[in-house]
């Protein structure tokens, strides 16, 4: 038998580069070295070592405001079961749309994670729709369920996807009269980072710093409002930097690269370069309002329809490259209220 049909015989090892990213995270979590990693994968702990080597760059994936349990919430694609018999299925041409959105921005989210780069996830808030008796009264027919343990499995099914595609994953609270102590329980079961400033296992924050290659981005649910006309929009964000500014000159704390907040339900993005002579150091501040996943409700429709023609539902991407070189990605769906209808 000569070398070639001896090699043959034997078999060879399968080429790294089949190999995905999350097979890869998959078996170093099931595995205590890189060599046992290998074996697992059928490749050798040098070419477990490569694709370690390989990867590059943080993409945070921040989205905020699925309102899960409302009939315009983003639903999961599922039947869902009523604790006190039969079950709801969502449906219609409105959560067609959501849901065809919420699966492209998971297959983003994939294909990132597919070119080495780690996936942070941030949840900004606002999980479910009526975690207290104020928003189940509020919203009345707009509600699927009255009953917030039905909220929290549905919201449990909808993002445990989503977290299965982060490497870790951060959970910020939302506002009190939609979600009590429901978010807790929701970030608790996707095994969510724990919040080091609480003396009790937190997995929430009430507002979050997470800092990538000396970039920090600062996430929080409330923050300034925007303006009502698509004129004025972005011009009391672009003062609340301006104002994160002047505090941060006055008492000497740390600037972030990125403020991003959530709760109004539109997207809008600005920035301000403080002026030369007047700042410790000359850089570019960003400030995000998250879009929703939950579509216009009729309150909404009936009073603000002069204001808000459309709407977009969607995530955004924050990437920090190792340089430290920052881009932001918002991934927007637009809809007018003429075109899609909530069910």
């Amino acid at each position: 038998m000569d070398v070639v049909e001896e090699k043959k015989k034997r078999g060879k090892a399968k080429p790294y580069h089949d190999i995905t990213y999350r097979q890869l995270d998959r078996a170093l979590a099931a595995s205590k070295s890189e060599k046992a990693a290998g074996k697992l994968l059928g490749i050798s702990r040098q070419q477990v070592s490569r694709m370690q080597a390989a990867r590059s760059g943080v993409t945070f994936a921040i989205i905020s405001d699925t309102h899960t349990g409302h009939r315009v919430g983003l639903t999961p694609n599922m039947e869902i079961p009523h604790d006190q018999g039969g079950a709801y299925l969502p449906k219609g041409k409105f959560h067609d749309f959501q849901t065809a959105h919420w699966e492209a921005y998971k297959s983003q989210m994939e294909t990132y994670y597919e070119q080495g780069r780690k996936i942070v996830g941030v949840f900004g808030g606002d999980a479910i729709e009526a975690g207290t008796p104020h928003h189940r009264n509020r919203a009345g027919d707009g509600l699927w369920s009255i009953t917030p343990a039905e909220e929290v499995y549905a919201s449990q099914a909808l993002l445990t996807p989503f977290r299965n595609l982060c490497h870790k994953m951060y959970f910020v609270r939302g506002t009190e009269s939609h979600v009590a102590a429901c978010e807790q329980v929701i970030a608790a079961s996707l095994d969510c980072e724990r919040n080091p400033m609480t003396n009790t296992d937190s997995y929430t924050f009430d507002w979050l710093e997470v800092e990538a290659y000396g970039k920090l981005i600062n996430i929080a649910h409330h923050g300034v409002n925007l303006g009502g006309k698509q004129h004025t929009r972005h011009n009391a964000l672009h003062n609340q930097l301006k104002d994160l500014h002047l505090q941060s000159e006055t008492n000497g704390t740390r600037l972030a690269d990125v403020y991003i907040w959530g709760h109004y339900h539109r997207f809008a993005h600005a920035s301000y370069t403080p002026p030369i002579g007047r700042a410790r150091e000359f850089r570019n501040i960003q400030g995000i309002i998250l879009p929703a996943w939950k579509g216009l409700d009729t309150y909404t429709k009936r009073i603000k329809q002069k204001d808000v023609p459309c709407a977009a539902i969607g995530g955004v991407f924050v990437h920090v490259e190792e340089s430290g070189a920052m881009t932001i990605e918002p991934m927007l769906k637009w809809y007018t209220l003429s075109e899609v209808m909530s069910v």
